[in-house]
This record gives structure tokens, sequence and C-alpha cells, in this order.
């Protein structure tokens, strides 16, 4: 994985149509709220490793935020059997001598028209996984992807 702000300029620096695809860690509020850090420092982790796996043909990918990863391919591709992949994955059940949690991840794929720019793609990210956080229940929403077009791109 690279850095967000890298992920982001090369984003920017593609010209014409891509795919992006977010990976929302779903599971991180409630596993921090019944259990605490260090399960989802466990969860993060696993998190990580699943979405790499995933998305491992991307042309970038990168941590975005504490509870998104995103992966873009610059041109148009058939990302079902990533989703796919994933959905057989999770979610992932973490079982310890004391603890019992769950690993969920939601995604979300973008396209990107040939005429949208990084930070058009980059705000239709940001809508889109506001409504997806939305949908879950009161207790477990938080902000996914909240900084500025200019921080993530640095």
């Amino acid at each position: 994985m690279i850095a967000p702000t890298r992920f982001w300029k090369q984003v920017e620096a593609h010209r014409g149509r891509g795919i992006l695809v977010l990976g929302l860690l779903t599971s991180w509020k409630p596993t921090a709220d019944l259990i605490g850090r260090d399960a989802v420092d466990v969860a993060s982790g696993m998190f990580d490793v699943v979405c790499n796996l995933a998305f491992s043909s991307a042309d970038a990918r990168a941590r975005l935020s504490t509870t998104v990863i995103g992966a873009y391919w610059a041109d148009e591709q058939d990302v079902s059997a990533v989703v796919a992949w994933l959905d057989r994955w999770v979610p992932l059940v973490i079982s310890s001598g004391e603890n019992t949690f769950q690993v969920n991840i939601r995604t979300l794929s973008l396209e990107r028209t040939a005429k949208e720019s990084g930070r058009e793609l980059y705000r239709k990210a940001q809508s889109e996984l506001a409504t997806l956080v939305g949908s879950l229940p009161k207790s477990e929403q938080y902000p996914a992807m909240d900084a500025s077009w200019e921080d993530a791109a640095g």
C-alpha cells in the first residue's frame, strides 16, 4: 500500500476512465465500544490483510482513513470478482480466549468518467461513504473519510 496523498495524486494524474473500489470497516465502532482498542487493532490488521489480497490487481492501493482502504484501476475493469472475493471472506469472525468479534467490510465501486477529475472522484467517494455510514445503526456511525481534498491529496 502507498501513502494516501500519493494515492490521490496518482488518481488525479490519470486521465480517462477508471474504477475506484473502497472497503469500509463497518465493525470498527462496535468493536471499540464493546471490547476496546486491542480488538480494534486486531480487526484493523485483518482489514489490511483481506483488502490487500482482494485489491492486489489494482494500480494503486492505500489506507485512506482509519476505516477506509481504497483501490484504483486506471482502466475499465470488471471488479465484480474483487467484490465477490471480499464477500467470500467477510464477515470474518475472530475468537480468542476471552473475546469474539467480527471484521465486517462493506464495499463501494465507483466508476470514473473520462472527464472526471481526481478531486471530483474524491468528493463522490466521500458522499457515497457518508451514505453508507448513514445506513448503519446510529450507535455505529462515524466519519469515514472526512478530510478535505487539499488534505487528502497534499
